[in-house]
């Protein structure tokens, strides 16, 4: 159902180099874990011109 709460938890158990990894899990009211997910992420700097 779309009108019920979720619970999403996220830890970021790493970061450096221009990179971070961040991993989730989302319960259900109840407490039951539904679903997990995994993102990484990467950053630049722009060069100056």
């Amino acid at each position: 159902r779309v009108d019920e709460w979720l619970r999403y938890e996220m830890e970021g158990p790493w970061a450096g180099n221009g990179r971070a990894l961040v991993h989730g899990r989302i319960f259900d009211r109840e407490g039951t874990l539904i679903a997990t997910v995994a993102q990484e992420g990467m950053a630049r700097l722009r060069p100056e011109f």
